[in-house]
Order: C-alpha cells, then sequence, then structure tokens
C-alpha cells in the first residue's frame, strides 16, 4: 500500500488530470467531436472526480448491499454494447460503477494483502445510528471501533456480495461535511517502488 503522504499526492493528481480533461472537452470544437454529438455521455463522467468500476457477480445482492444497506445514492444504469449493464451510484461526484455479465467468473476476494488490484472501498457516513438500524434490520450487526488518537473516528468493516472489503467511517461531530463526499481506494501492489513511480509521477 502507498503511504499516506502518497496517495493524497495520488488523489491530488488525479483530481487536476481529470479537471483538465474536462476543461479540454469543453473547450474542443470542430470535425474531431463531431462524431461523438449525438452520444449521451453521463454528465459526472466529466467532473473533476474518480469514476471507479467494479465487476459483479449477483447484481440484485450488489444493489441490495449498496444501495439499501449503505443508502449510497442511485443513479440511471447505463446498458453497453455486448450485452453489459452497468449499475451505477453517486459519492459526491464520484461515480461507483458495477459492471455485471452472466459470463464473468469469480475471481480472487478476501483480506486486503490476498491479492494485488484494488482491495478495500472506504465510503464516509454521517449517521452510524442510520446504518446500525439498516443492516440489523438484515440480520447483521455492524462492530464498530474508535480508532486511537484525537479524532475519535469510528470505523467498521464489512464485505460486499463479492467478498471485497468495504470500510464504513463516522467521523466526529463538527468533521467538515466535505468528508462525506469522499471515497478511498486502496491498492496492494506487487512493487511499491514502481507503483510510486507510476501513480505519482
Amino acid at each position: 500500500m502507498l503511504p499516506a503522504r502518497d496517495r493524497r499526492r495520488f488523489v491530488s493528481a488525479r483530481t487536476r488530470m481529470l479537471a483538465a480533461c474536462t476543461l479540454c472537452l469543453s473547450l474542443a470544437k470542430g470535425p474531431s467531436m463531431s462524431a461523438a454529438e449525438n452520444v449521451k455521455i453521463p454528465k459526472l463522467m466529466f467532473q473533476p472526480s474518480v469514476n471507479l468500476v467494479l465487476s459483479v457477480g449477483d447484481v440484485k445482492k450488489s444493489q441490495e448491499f449498496y444501495g439499501k444497506l449503505l443508502g449510497i445514492k442511485r443513479i440511471p444504469d447505463l446498458n453497453l454494447p455486448g450485452g453489459f449493464k452497468m449499475t451505477r451510484y453517486q459519492v459526491g461526484t464520484t461515480e461507483i460503477k458495477f459492471l455485471h455479465n452472466p459470463v464473468l467468473k469469480k475471481t480472487e476476494t478476501g483480506k486486503i494483502d490476498a491479492a494485488n488490484g484494488i482491495r478495500r472501498l472506504t465510503l464516509y457516513f454521517p449517521d452510524q445510528q442510520a446504518l446500525d438500524e439498516r443492516f440489523e434490520a438484515r440480520g447483521h450487526k455492524l462492530q464498530f471501533e474508535t480508532e486511537a488518537g484525537s479524532r475519535g473516528w469510528n470505523r467498521a468493516q464489512v464485505s460486499d456480495p463479492d467478498g471485497n472489503e468495504i470500510e464504513l467511517v463516522v467521523p466526529a461531530e463538527g468533521t467538515s461535511e466535505e468528508i462525506f463526499n469522499t471515497v478511498e481506494l486502496r491498492l496492494t501492489v506487487s512493487d511499491l517502488e514502481k507503483s510510486r513511480e507510476f501513480y505519482r509521477d
């Protein structure tokens, strides 16, 4: 995993890059854009944000988990060529998109160090009681722990229907509301120095 300092640099650079791409697209005129004029592209894809795509094996279970249990805002689905379909959710200006297809095969799941790649998704919530009540109504109980240090944030870890590790964080009172528009990704990598060079430089 990248150290906190490098993760912040990566997120900042990623945001600047996407913002620059958005500006270029908004300014582009002429023949090069004519082929896409009649294509309806989701507005959020042109925001300075992260667009995360995850493959899922069971659409209904994923919708139950992310939409009803976690209470993330659902936005319109996308139908893609080849029979693929994307279920879309919104956190701030970030999209979390789930790609599902009947022929997808199950891949490595489990703890954050069980395989390389995106291994944990961290989401922030303002109301721990509401989360607890939604989980308990479906026969689950969250185990929140208060982190050490002065912040006193509460954290719980759960797994989504595909076995991906999801961290739920409830910040302390008085924390800026901007945190609730934040999504954190944690990646396990095989070569830390090469990953730093790729993402940072």
